[in-house]
């Protein structure tokens, strides 16, 4: 039987769907690729930034003809072969998927199936299929994934970290945090990790031992799943949390500047040592714990949503419950040394791919404690965002108030009992 070759692409990242079943996701304007059977077979195109953003559409693979379907679930042909009606097993099914339109959100700019990769069957078999109906919807194959599990064990290690308690961020967001164990990558998500389970590689810079960059923080979940499928494992982006404590060191006496030394270029790539562009992981010392590259290279996505850090005190914090940008930590090839720093936070759209993130995997619990409020949350209405802040902290607000207040009723009481309040004193009262 022939094997033929559907090729999907999108004008956003999209997940795509063969009779229900989730199959792969594409990245905005890139082609996924999927092997399938002759057949009949419904495809669903989501938008992965908004499920309810999808279209259907019916695709008919015959043994000779080169099938394209429009966006209305119809189809075409090849010119060198007559028009194919493309038939769902289930009518209801059918008639609701041709009346379904794309929204605006999601435009699917090519669905295009190529002939069949193996070569003509002989003749008997030719006849056989001819003489049967159309045939059996069948699954898209998926290799034995026991060699490739191995592989990507050997490919990345895990770093076990113990947790533990520390002072988490810097000046007036340092607090308490408590962190349940957890294992962390020993490197950064590499690009021949990735193409052995993505199957693509958009990077900016080319090389199998660089980090993997231009994914969103989205395809990176796909990525996830997909891993996880294989290896049968938990994996995951490190919280927030999780990050600063690795590239601390853990629990030590004294902080570094950067991950694993005051140093930067001991232990991280960045734009002042760089030369634009992005190095093999593990060229430059690790940290206390085995860990590196957590300082430049890449910027890592983090599992939080950004916002403003809430409790004094926490246990296995997670962010925000919700927001619009998602976490990134660690600095890259294109910072000032300063922003490397183990305590310096970023954030960017997660459906949105840039040349300087990619992504530090984990293994753990992330059942853990919602730890921040959203900074700003989007409008409805395109164009406006309106600054909105849930869970306003009023601790600096009445402390700002009372200073005030204070001030002036020194002024009153020294007027009162007729002191004449030196200048300095005056100097300072009006700095309040």
């Amino acid at each position: 039987m022939k094997k033929h070759e559907l090729r999907i692409k999108s004008n956003v990242n999209c997940n795509i769907y063969i009779d229900t079943e989730y199959t792969c996701s594409a990245e905005a304007n890139h082609f996924a690729k999927i092997e399938l059977d002759e057949g009949e077979y419904m495809i669903k195109v989501e938008n992965a930034a908004d499920p309810d953003d999808y279209f259907f559409t019916e695709i008919l693979l015959d043994r000779d003809r080169l099938i394209k379907p429009t966006l209305n679930g119809q189809s075409d042909t090849d010119s060198k072969n007559e028009p194919s009606v493309a038939v769902s097993k289930d009518k209801n099914t059918r008639d609701d998927a041709r009346g379904q339109k794309p929204s605006t959100a999601l435009q699917i700019s090519e669905i295009v199936e190529s002939l069949a990769k193996s070569k003509a069957e002989d003749k008997s078999q030719s006849q056989q299929n001819t003489n049967q109906g159309p045939s059996e919807v069948k699954p898209v194959s998926k290799e034995p994934y026991a060699d490739l599990a191995k592989k990507i064990d050997a490919m990345y290690p895990m770093v076990e970290i113990t947790g533990g308690t520390f002072f988490m961020g810097e000046g007036n967001e340092r607090h308490q945090v408590t962190l349940s164990p957890y294992q962390i990558g020993k490197f950064e998500v590499t690009q021949e990790l990735w193409e052995a389970v993505m199957g693509d590689n958009h990077s900016a810079f080319k090389g199998a031992r660089k980090p993997v960059t231009n994914v969103s923080w989205s395809y990176c979940q796909e990525f996830i799943k997909k891993l996880n499928q294989i290896t049968g494992k938990d994996f995951r982006l490190p919280t927030e949390a999780e990050w600063e404590f690795a590239a601390r060191g853990g629990v030590v006496e004294k902080v570094s500047e950067y991950s694993g030394n005051d140093v930067l270029n001991e232990v991280g790539w960045s734009g002042s040592n760089s030369r634009g562009t992005t190095h093999d992981v593990g060229e430059k010392n690790s940290n206390k714990l085995g860990l590196y590259d957590m300082s430049g290279n890449v910027n890592e996505w983090c599992l939080d949503w950004y916002g403003y850090y809430l409790a004094d005190s926490i246990v296995d914090p997670i962010g925000p419950k919700d927001g619009y940008k998602r976490i990134a930590r660690g600095g890259s090839w294109k910072s000032k040394d300063f922003d490397c720093g183990v305590t310096k936070r970023y954030h960017a759209f997660p459906h949105n791919s840039y040349d300087n993130v990619g992504l530090r995997l984990c293994v753990g619990t992330s059942k853990g404690n919602i730890s921040g409020r959203q900074l700003v949350k989007e409008e409805s209405r395109p164009g406006t965002i309106t600054k909105k802040i849930d869970n306003v902290d009023w601790k600096p607000i009445v402390k700002g108030v009372g200073i005030v207040v204070l001030a002036i009723l020194i002024v009153i009481i020294a007027d009162a009992l007729g002191i004449k309040l030196p200048p300095w004193v005056l100097m300072m009262l009006k700095n309040l």
